[in-house]
């Protein structure tokens, strides 16, 4: 270690990253939704539910199906403000 400093010049601090949290809900749910069941993965099943419910006219189904193919819609911002804003922004290279 150098003279003053708490890590070594060029060297990484961490070098094999930050550790794979394999109990994370979200690496649950890809696991369990890439196992077949009767020949199809349950990704491919609950995809099939929700079209089925969008089918059937259900408005929770057809947004959500909208929002995952066509990607959502932007939200338009309402301010309170009137008159001129001034922006100023700082780019330091």
């Amino acid at each position: 270690m150098a003279k003053g400093r708490q890590f070594v010049k060029g060297q990484s601090g961490n070098p094999n990253g930050r550790p794979r949290n394999e109990l994370a809900l979200s690496n649950i749910i890809r696991r369990l939704l890439a196992e077949t069941v009767d020949g199809k993965t349950r990704a491919e099943r609950v995809a099939q539910a929700i079209v089925t419910k969008a089918e059937e006219g259900d408005m929770i189904a057809i947004r959500e199906l909208l929002d995952r193919v066509e990607g959502r819609l932007p939200m338009p911002v309402q301010s309170q403000l009137s008159g001129r804003v001034e922006l100023n922004v700082k780019w330091d290279a």
